[in-house]
């Protein structure tokens, strides 16, 4: 075990030598002491050194600085280094000050014994390192806030953009900020050419020239890499690549991410560069990234519709028009006195033999969708009774096509001299290409919507997840800082219960940051492996999580799948770590792994608790605890069977729960097996 670094700042040799002694009685090997008379050289040193010592034991009357002058000086120079002061019996008040100016504690001079001394100077490093893990995890929080609130006003943003040029400026105005980038460009895929959307920021002057009139397929590029291999690209240099190493151009750092559609193909590509100057690209800034491009395919597929749509309905009006001026869509004529209807030569073509036959007849209802019909009766008879105009939207049934077609009528009622209805003459057309393009936009909206509504949710409950450890930490501080005297047993108990609360705050932040790349739509690797070996890798390690646990292995198939061997050995443990925490340690805990038809099928048994029935359909929601019967906290994220979940689906498998409360609980997961070709061609 490395010795502790130790700088003694004190001029009086008398209490430097009894310091020095103090320690070697306390602990001989434990310390490295240096010592100081004067705190001018220790500034100096740590201007042109690197971390020279663990913690400062700093007197507060020096020859060159007194009083509080001497933390603040200190603290300038050092910010996050240890500081234990030392006072006279007159100077505990100025003490006290200097430990609300961020020393770790402070100790008077004549009542202090080795052991006393040496354990402040521990205290105060391991104070230093909490209070530096709580600021660090502080701050990983308000960037993950702070990604949330943009990803969710870039999410409103895109609602409201109408085409893909707007789509991408709007993304690109949003993350390149964040992202310190010169600039972001949308590419799309048009044939075998890339087309370029929309840059924001300067694009450098080669990449300019390259991208102008788009880049065929015959020109090596990493856009097209990204597009056939559908996975990101993330390098400081970019002129390192053997596809750019003629660039004239600095250092640049590029970052490129596929953007897909709804049916998971890469539809563009989200491109940004700053110099590379600016570092490598953090793992927050590959997660926005990804976030960012998967929100972005979303909004481009809207977008596009829209297009597609106003295009359609101007064309749709287009074709009125002409079909009002030549009778060239379905024109038709229905006689009432004579009950006798014609139609243009369109009509069989559009609406079909049997509704031209019948629709304005006695029979309609043999074409007229049964829940139109109530619709088209009230539109019609009141056209004719007190109206000159007639307009109805129903659906018809269309005897080639097999199908409802949704059909807009427009007609005019001519009457005689009486008002009575002559004739009801009028236009037609099949608008069912609109319908549906309808329907699949709210469809899209209501995708985005929800998207939208699951980030603040999920936003909202990882604040209240991480406020407990925090507020645990901040109050065992807050004692300990009220109480600098207290026993060392409670001491110890509070600064074990940081560092508890601090273990489970990593873990959750981790677990999150597992499942925001799921959900930004990472790719998992698709290698034939053997599934029993990994789930013998997975029990293995599984052994020290037992705490007076049967841990049993049962039977393990010969079963070959495609996957990623490092997230099923993730799913293994999550399943089996759920188990060890809510079964008794005198329980038991079986793993089994068997083959059904054409599916591998593994499962996590135990004689815990079980789940209650109602609880079951919500157990893979993320924070959701099932806590009926299980009144203990385990220490849980409450993210584990999310994202167990989550790996499951990315393998394309199946994942239930059984259980009953009383009799334990079994997880069920089943993956398809590796067909032999997939395997031997691998």
């Amino acid at each position: 075990m490395s010795r502790l670094r130790v700088l003694l700042v004190e001029d009086n040799p008398g209490d430097a030598f009894l310091v020095q002694e103090l320690l070697e009685e306390a602990a001989p090997d434990a310390f490295a002491l240096e010592h100081l008379t004067h705190l001018a050289p220790a500034l100096e040193r740590l201007q042109h050194e690197r971390d020279p010592w663990d913690v400062v034991l700093l007197d507060l009357s020096l020859p060159d600085a007194q009083g509080l002058d001497t933390v603040h000086r200190m603290r300038a120079a050092a910010p996050v280094l240890p500081l234990v002061v030392m006072s006279g019996l007159g100077d505990q008040g100025v003490a006290l000050a200097a430990v609300k100016e961020g020393a770790q504690d402070y100790l008077v001079k004549g009542q202090v014994d080795g052991q006393g001394l040496a354990k402040a100077l521990r205290y105060a490093v391991e104070r230093a390192r909490t209070q530096q893990l709580l600021t660090e995890q502080n701050r990983l929080l308000h960037a993950a806030r702070k990604r949330s609130e943009l990803l969710a006003a870039l999410s409103d943003a895109l609602h409201a953009a109408r085409t893909p040029e707007q789509v991408a400026q709007t993304a690109a105005s949003h993350v390149g900020p964040l992202l310190k980038a010169d600039y972001m460009a949308l590419v799309q895929q048009d044939g075998d050419t890339l087309v370029l959307i929309h840059v924001w920021g300067r694009l450098p002057e080669p990449f300019a020239r390259t991208a102008e009139g788009g880049i065929p397929r015959s020109v090596p590029s990493v856009m097209w890499q990204v597009i056939d291999r559908g996975t990101a690209l993330y390098t400081e240099d970019y002129l390192s690549l053997p596809q750019h190493l003629d660039l004239d151009l600095p250092a640049y750092g590029v970052a490129l991410e596929p953007v897909r559609g709804s049916d998971g193909k890469v539809r563009a590509v989200l491109s940004a560069g700053r110099p590379k100057l600016h570092g490598p690209w953090l793992e927050t800034e590959r997660e926005l990234m990804a976030r960012a491009a998967a929100t972005l395919g979303l909004a481009l597929e809207r977008a596009e519709m829209m297009a597609r749509l106003e295009a359609s309905n101007r064309a749709l009006e287009s074709r009125l028009a002409l079909a009002l001026e030549s009778a060239g869509m379905v024109a038709w004529e229905w006689d009432l006195r004579h009950r006798q209807v014609m139609f243009s030569d369109t009509a069989e073509q559009v609406l079909g033999g049997q509704a031209v036959q019948t629709l304005l007849g006695e029979r309609y209802r043999e074409v007229v969708h049964p829940e139109d019909q109530a619709d088209f009766d009230a539109r019609l008879r009141a056209a004719l009774e007190h109206g000159d105009e007639y307009r109805a939207t129903f659906r018809v049934w269309h005897s080639e096509r097999n199908d409802y077609l949704w059909v807009e009528h427009r007609g005019r009622v001519s009457r005689d001299a009486r008002g009575r209805p002559l004739i009801l003459s009028g236009i037609a057309h099949d608008i069912t290409p609109y319908r549906l393009a309808e329907a699949a936009l709210r469809e899209s909206e209501a995708r985005l919507r929800q998207i939208n509504e699951s980030q603040k949710r999920f936003v909202s409950d990882a604040a209240h997840e991480l406020r407990a450890p925090l507020t645990a930490i901040l109050g065992n501080l807050e004692l300990m800082e009220r109480f600098p005297q207290m026993p060392p047993a409670e001491r110890e108990e509070a600064l074990r219960e940081m560092r508890q609360e601090a273990r489970r705050m990593h873990r959750l932040v981790s677990d999150l940051l597992t499942l925001a790349r799921g959900d930004g739509g990472v790719t998992v690797r698709n290698d034939p492996l053997p599934l029993g070996d990994v789930l013998l890798t997975a029990f293995e390690e599984a052994r020290h999580l037992a705490r007076g646990h049967d841990l049993r292995l049962g039977s393990l198939a010969q079963a070959q799948v495609l996957g990623d061997s490092d997230y099923l050995k993730q799913l293994a443990l999550i399943l089996l770590d759920n188990a060890l925490k809510y079964t008794p340690p005198d329980g038991w805990v079986e793993l089994e792994l068997s083959v059904r038809e054409d599916k591998a099928e593994f499962r996590v048994r135990d004689n815990g608790p079980g789940i209650p029935t109602a609880d079951l359909p919500r157990v893979f929601e993320r924070f959701f605890r099932a806590d009926t019967s299980r009144s203990h906290d385990p220490g849980g994220s409450g993210l584990g069977l999310a994202i167990a979940k989550w790996i499951v689906e990315s393998h394309k498998g199946s994942i239930w729960l059984e259980s009953e409360p009383g009799h334990g609980t079994t997880p069920v997961v089943q993956l398809p097996l590796a067909k032999v070709s997939q395997a031997s061609a691998r």
